[in-house]
């Protein structure tokens, strides 16, 4: 299991509680540094599937009323996404859960 730093946005913030830990947990539990890498969780999805060659995992999530992304970035190193957060950090993944307005 891979470390990650997650940053969530306001707009994720502000969805339901259940909602967002719900997210959280599910997308922390299936992202991976070599697929996917990026999550949609869509309210107007029929059926989970995989696209880009597995690199993006669509999951229908009805309970959203907009579209919620999950992107992880690799930053190469812990001590490059350290200075880019400005704290230690004991991960070069950061793992960013935002709205698709957001993105």
């Amino acid at each position: 299991m891979n470390a990650f730093f997650i940053v969530t946005t306001s707009g994720f913030s502000a969805l339901p509680e259940d909602v967002a830990r719900d997210i959280l947990s599910r997308g922390i539990a299936t992202i991976k540094p070599d697929n996917p890498d990026f999550i949609v969780f869509d309210p107007e999805a029929k059926r989970t599937e995989f696209e880009d060659e597995g690199r993006t995992l669509h999951i229908a999530y009805p309970k959203l009323d907009e579209k919620v992304y999950v992107k992880l970035d690799d930053y190469g190193s812990k001590e490059v996404l350290s200075d880019s957060v400005g704290s230690p950090v004991n991960t070069q993944y950061a793992v960013t859960f935002l709205l698709a307005e957001e993105y």
